[in-house]
């Protein structure tokens, strides 16, 4: 448990985060009644699940992860359904891992298969926020194209990041449904759906669990 002010900030820090997402994706973040949450607090360490699981789903952020945005946009990013780049079932095209760092973070580095994840015919992109970023003084990735060694990931969502978003949550149409990802800093999580046009926006409160 936070106190007061420790607790908005860390609930600050995840607007600013999430509204990183919500600026070129149809994914919202509301509050609101009880069903499927994200249950945002800080564990001292940054953590999330893959995805949705149901029910009080928690992600974990530093208090003062406003200055290191970076770090919180990506956990929203493995919350929306995002995982490592280089958990690519292609990655060893692209980059090769040292197989100590595998062998000591075996889930952090693991391979996810092609029948548990999509890319959506996505290229590997180095710069995505979702790709673990390089130490220089102490390199445990080295990627196939020398250009990217001192540059792998980012702080800032790419390109492919936000294809992949809004090809999963079926973002790219004329009229297309907002997905909505709730999240809990007080205890009224709702989970409602948004229709998006170019042109309006509808709101509506749905009485039945119907979000992905």
């Amino acid at each position: 448990m936070t106190s007061w002010r420790t607790g908005k900030r860390l609930e600050n820090c995840f607007r600013k985060a999430a509204a990183a997402w919500e600026r070129d994706t149809c994914i919202n973040f509301r509050q609101g009644k009880p069903g499927d949450y994200i249950f945002v607090t800080d564990l001292g360490c940054y953590s999330s699940y893959v995805g949705r699981k149901g029910g009080k789903q928690i992600l974990s952020l530093r208090s003062y992860c406003e200055v290191e945005l970076g770090n919180a946009i990506h956990e929203i990013g493995h919350a929306l359904g995002l995982y490592h780049t280089s958990s690519r079932y292609d990655r060893n095209t692209y980059i090769t891992v040292e197989p100590d760092i595998v062998e000591k973070y075996p889930n952090e580095f693991r391979i996810v298969t092609n029948e548990e994840s999509e890319n959506y015919e996505t290229e590997y992109d180095y710069g995505s926020v979702m790709h673990h970023t390089q130490n220089v003084h102490y390199p445990i990735m080295f990627p196939a194209d020398e250009n990217y060694r001192r540059t792998m990931g980012s702080h800032i969502i790419s390109f492919t990041d936000l294809w992949l978003i809004n090809k999963h949550y079926g973002c790219l149409g004329w009229i297309t449904s907002l997905k909505m990802v709730d999240l809990n800093f007080c205890p009224v999580p709702t989970c409602e759906i948004i229709l998006f046009s170019l042109f309006k926006r509808f709101e509506m409160h749905l009485t039945e669990r119907s979000c992905p």
